[in-house]
């Protein structure tokens, strides 16, 4: 099931490709499952540096192993390129960001989601060590595994759009939005743990002069 954001996205890109009856799509960084759902009939490639999450995805036709961050991604190839949540897990996320960039085909799209790194959220994930990140993990009961996480003032939001436009693209989609998160969660269960975490998070923008994010 798409969440809000996935599915804003992919209203998005259905209306950019609607008039493409079939498009070729990278998955970078695809694990074993695929998370846009987009109107052309989709030729898709994944690309992953899990060889075992490659052969659990049964979406992508063509499989590739390897890192986005340095894998000789062919160019001028592809009519959209996916990179959702692997950015900040990459310790050299601008050659990712080239990468894909170079992949796609003039006015072919990118699509990327990730963390920001200014945000309370962001931070925190940044500052912590791998193993509070797995307690994290156990905390929320989720199945899979968390991986090694750096999130790069490279991927801060504002760098992202600039490196768009000095490569030559432009962003037409662009929002912050809230994960569903612990955080998200605990603030749904309270109005009185909401107000709380509103005024924290108005409190850490504020001495922060607007650089960090309330989300």
């Amino acid at each position: 099931m798409l969440d809000v954001v996935e599915e804003e996205v992919c209203n998005v890109c259905n209306s950019l490709l609607e008039a493409k009856p079939r498009i070729r799509m990278l998955e970078a960084g695809c694990g074993s499952a695929s998370r846009l759902r987009l109107k052309p009939a989709v030729d898709a490639v994944g690309i992953d540096i899990s060889r075992a999450q490659l052969e659990r995805n049964t979406v992508v036709q063509e499989k590739i192993l390897g890192d986005i961050q340095d894998y000789p991604l062919p160019r001028n190839e592809f009519d959209v390129a996916v990179c959702w949540w692997v950015m900040e897990h990459l310790p050299r996320p601008k050659d990712a960001l080239a990468n894909l960039f170079g992949s796609v085909k003039p006015g072919g799209l990118v699509i990327l989601a990730f963390p920001n790194l200014l945000s309370f959220k962001g931070m925190v994930t940044k500052i912590t060590p791998f193993w509070f990140h797995k307690l994290y993990y156990q905390a929320m009961k989720w199945r899979s595994h968390p991986f090694p996480t750096y999130v790069r003032s490279a991927i801060v939001p504002a760098n992202v759009i600039r490196f768009e436009q000095e490569n030559g693209c432009a962003p037409v989609f662009f929002k912050l939005a809230e994960c569903d998160t612990i955080i998200k969660r605990v603030r749904t269960s309270s109005r009185l743990v909401d107000l709380a975490v509103s005024a924290l998070t108005s409190t850490v923008k504020t001495i922060s002069f607007g650089n960090l994010d309330s989300l």
